[in-house]
């Protein structure tokens, strides 16, 4: 039984953190900021860090949709920034 968890584990340390789900409380918030400033790199980053900081009552309270993952927040995050430069 173990074996099996630390194997869990150590494979989800490998993961694409593009797939890793956005918290849905404000417990797992700071986990998730540190784990993605260890994860990602430049405007990936930035584009994570930004999406956090403008949605996080909705993190906290658990309003984004179930299973919204990190690579879904930078895409909405890119789209909202380009309607900005829009305007």
């Amino acid at each position: 039984m173990i074996a099996v968890l630390l194997g869990v584990l150590s494979l989800s340390g490998c993961s694409d953190p593009m797939n890793i789900e956005l918290p849905q409380n404000s417990k797992e918030i700071n986990d998730f900021q540190a784990q993605m400033e260890s994860k990602l790199e430049g405007e990936d980053e930035r584009l994570i860090l930004e999406f956090v900081g403008e949605n996080l009552f909705a993190l906290t309270v658990g309003m984004l949709p179930e299973g919204m993952t990190v690579g879904d927040a930078i895409a909405v995050q890119k789209e909202q920034e380009a309607k900005a430069e829009e305007k």
